[in-house]
C-alpha cells in the first residue's frame, strides 16, 4: 500500500515567514506524517500548498515548484501557483491535480493507493476525487476546519466564499472515510461516511523539557494568568479581559500571547490595565516555556458558535502537557474522559470567568500542580501522535478491507 498526503504543509520555521500560516494547524500535519512515517516507512508521498496569505499582503506573486525537506528523511512537493486572488485558487486546484496525477501513474503497479487530505477545501480535495474516479485510489480526510466564515465579506467576496464552502461541503461526502477532531463534524457534514474520531496529538520531542520546579512558583509574588491562541471573538477573548477586570488583585497578571482581528483591543486593554500584558507572536518553544510558567491556563473558547461546535482547539492538549491547571468552557469537542482532569467556567459571562479563575488561584499550590500532573500524564498516555496515528492506520485498512466486502 503506498499513500499520498495532499495538504498545506511547511517546515517549522517557514511559519513565522507566510503570513496566512495556521502554526496550529501546521504543527498538526508534521506530528501526523511522522506518526504515519513510523507505518509507512518510505511508502509515503507529500503534495503540499504553501499556506500563505495572497498579494499584496504576501509579497510574493509567483510560486514555483520545489521539493523541500519537512523532516528527517522526508520531503513534499511544493505545487506552484499565481499568488493572486481566484487565479490562487484555479492554479493550486490545476497543479495539485496535475502532481496527484504524476503520483498514480507513478505508483500504477500498486495494488492498493490511498490519498489522505487535510481538510476537504477545492485545492485539495479535487485532486483527490479526481485520483478515486481514474485511478481508483481511497480517499480519506482529515477534517479538521469544516468550512466556517469567521469573517464578515461582501460583494464579490462574499460569492467567492460561498461557491467554495458548498463546494467543499460536497466534497466531504465523496470521501471513503473521514478523520474529525469533534463527532459532530462528521454526523452534520457527511452522516453516512465511516469516521473516527481524533481529537488532536502531540510530538513528544516537543516536551522533552521538565516541567518548572514549585519552588519558583513559591517565589514568585505574581499569580500568571495566561490565553495563548487566534485573537478573535469567538476564542473568548473580550470575555476574558472583561473578567481579569473584575479581579482586584494588584498581584494578577493576564499574558496574552496571539494575533487576530482583535489584537489592536487587546493592545488598547493593556495600556488602560499594566497588569494585562500582550505578548505577541512567539516560537512554540516560548509559548511551551511561559505555559509552564504560569499559574492558570485559561481557554475561554465561546461555545454558542459553529466553530467551537464542529472542533478542537489544539491549544487545549497543549495546555494540558505544561503541568499548569487548566480552565476551559464546555465546548462540545471535550469528551468526559477530560473532565477529571480540567476546570471548567459555569458560565460564559465575565462575572462567572472572574469567579472561577478566582476560586482556583486560590486551591492550595501543591494541590493544584498535582492535579496539573495528573493531567499531564493523561495526555502522555493517551494523546501522542504516534498513538493516533496507529488508530489512524487501522481506520484506513478497515476502509480497504471494508471496500473489498471483507470488512464489518
Amino acid at each position: 500500500m503506498r499513500l499520498l498526503f495532499i495538504g498545506y504543509v511547511i517546515p517549522n520555521e517557514f511559519c513565522n515567514m507566510y503570513k496566512g500560516c495556521s502554526i496550529a494547524g501546521n504543527k498538526m500535519q508534521l506530528g501526523i506524517l511522522k506518526g504515519l512515517k513510523k507505518y509507512f516507512g518510505n511508502n509515503i508521498d507529500i503534495i503540499t500548498i504553501p499556506a500563505m496569505a495572497p498579494f499584496p499582503q504576501f509579497k510574493k506573486i509567483f510560486v514555483i515548484p520545489a521539493k523541500v525537506p519537512l523532516i528527517e528523511n522526508m520531503e513534499a512537493q511544493f505545487v506552484p501557483f499565481i499568488n493572486i486572488p481566484f487565479f490562487k485558487q484555479i492554479t493550486q486546484i490545476i497543479f495539485s491535480i496535475f502532481y496527484a496525477c504524476l503520483w498514480a501513474i507513478k505508483n500504477g503497479n500498486e495494488k492498493e493507493k490511498v490519498i489522505f487530505c487535510f481538510n476537504s477545501y477545492p485545492n485539495v480535495a479535487i485532486a483527490a476525487i479526481v485520483l478515486k474516479k481514474f485511478f481508483g485510489c481511497k480517499i480519506i480526510c482529515l477534517f479538521a476546519d469544516p468550512p466556517i466564515d469567521v469573517i464578515s465579506r461582501k460583494g464579490i467576496a462574499k460569492l467567492a466564499w460561498n461557491l467554495f464552502e458548498k463546494t467543499a461541503e460536497r466534497s466531504i461526502k465523496q470521501f471513503d472515510g473521514i478523520v474529525v477532531l469533534n463527532r459532530l463534524a462528521a454526523l452534520d457534514y457527511a452522516p453516512e461516511i465511516p469516521y473516527i474520531v481524533v481529537d488532536g496529538g502531540f510530538d513528544p520531542d516537543d516536551y522533552a523539557v521538565d516541567i518548572v520546579n514549585d519552588e519558583v512558583l513559591h517565589k514568585r509574588k505574581d499569580k500568571i494568568i495566561m490565553f495563548s491562541g487566534m485573537l478573535i471573538e469567538y476564542n473568548g477573548i473580550m470575555t476574558l479581559i472583561e473578567a481579569f477586570k473584575l479581579i482586584n488583585d494588584s498581584s494578577c497578571k493576564l499574558w496574552i500571547f496571539g494575533d487576530g482581528p482583535l489584537r489592536d483591543y487587546v493592545i488598547n486593554e493593556s495600556k488602560k490595565d499594566s497588569r494585562i500584558m500582550y505578548k505577541g507572536m512567539v516560537s512554540n518553544k516560548e509559548i511551551i516555556m511561559y505555559q509552564r510558567l504560569a499559574d492558570i491556563l485559561v481557554n475561554p473558547r465561546l461555545t454558542g458558535n459553529n466553530v467551537s461546535k464542529y472542533t478542537f482547539p489544539s491549544k487545549l492538549i497543549e495546555y494540558m502537557l505544561s503541568g499548569t491547571p487548566v480552565i476551559t468552557t464546555k465546548i462540545s469537542g471535550i469528551t468526559e474522559d477530560y473532565y477529571p482532569y480540567l476546570f471548567f467556567f459555569d458560565k460564559e459571562t465575565p462575572e462567572e470567568f472572574a469567579k472561577k479563575i478566582t476560586e482556583v488561584l486560590n486551591i492550595d499550590l501543591y494541590k493544584r500542580r498535582k492535579k496539573g500532573l495528573a493531567t499531564k500524564e493523561f495526555i502522555i498516555r493517551n494523546k501522542s501522535w504516534d498513538f493516533q496515528c496507529k488508530r489512524i492506520v487501522e481506520f484506513i485498512l478497515g476502509i480497504i478491507l471494508y471496500k473489498r466486502g471483507g470488512y464489518k
